[in-house]
């Protein structure tokens, strides 16, 4: 699975960039580039906070998620390229009070009261906002948000915010259930290999180079893991209640 932020860079420096989708092939998809009868020179790029605070532009890390650089990539176009998302992302950030946030993607910074999300609003992460009415809205990370009435949205991750109302809301996470929804993952062979599938994705091209997903001998089932070629690292899933799939670590063997 990619990471947010993912966007494609095309070779004439388009941008496509859409804040809700994080997947690449669902980029390639929505554009309709395989429906294009000619070859398309494009790269999926990442642009993601090392540190998991969206709203600090400076923690960003942009990445080329390419097997190999394209041979029209320069480090003047990944430059513009880097100005121009931090230009996309800056204006989603939200630090004042707003009587009503519309449809579109926001990330919440610092301690804003929002009076109404509207349908359609999707709230990256809400810090320490105070959200009066959030309508049907997706939430994926509360933080620690003080969400007044949560009517019938979707908070996937409601972390130490405060709910006052919940009313049909939907809440997916919290990591005293994480640990138990990743449970499905590890037993079975298929959501873990597919779990394995999606951390491999957004590795490095380097390490990408150490494993073979398509080697079933490499795949340790009994100790959940993936074994690198030369058998001295391993993408070793644990569950350690950050998300309900578990995490994917690169390790070496000792």
């Amino acid at each position: 699975m990619c990471n947010t932020f993912s966007f494609l860079v095309f070779s004439n420096e388009d941008l496509f960039f859409v804040p809700s989708v994080d997947s690449h092939e669902d980029q390639i998809a929505l554009k309709g580039i395989n429906e294009n009868g000619f070859a398309v020179q494009f790269a999926r790029c990442e642009y993601v906070p090392t540190c998991g605070k969206f709203s600090d532009l400076d923690s960003y890390k942009f990445r080329l998620d390419e097997d190999r650089t394209p041979d029209w990539w320069t480090e003047e176009i990944q430059e513009r390229t880097i100005s121009r998302i931090r230009s996309r992302i800056r204006g989603m950030i939200v630090s004042k009070d707003q009587q009503v946030l519309g449809p579109g993607v926001w990330i919440l910074s610092g301690n804003p009261t929002i009076g109404k999300l509207l349908d359609g609003c999707i709230i990256i992460t809400a810090e320490s906002a105070t959200i009066q009415y959030a309508g049907s809205a997706t939430i994926r990370n509360a933080g620690s948000a003080t969400i007044q009435n949560a009517e019938s949205a979707t908070i996937r991750y409601a972390g130490s915010a405060t709910i006052q109302y919940a009313g049909s809301a939907t809440i997916q996470k919290k990591k005293m259930n994480n640990r138990l929804n990743a449970e499905t993952i590890r037993k079975s062979k298929s959501k873990l290999k597919k779990r394995f599938s999606d951390a491999y994705s957004v590795l490095t091209i380097e390490a990408k180079s150490l494993f073979d997903l398509n080697r079933d001998d490499l795949f340790d089932f009994e100790n959940a893991r993936i074994v690198s070629i030369g058998g001295k690292f391993c993408l070793q899933w644990v569950n350690d209640g950050q998300t309900n799939r578990g995490s994917v670590k690169l390790c070496e063997i000792q």
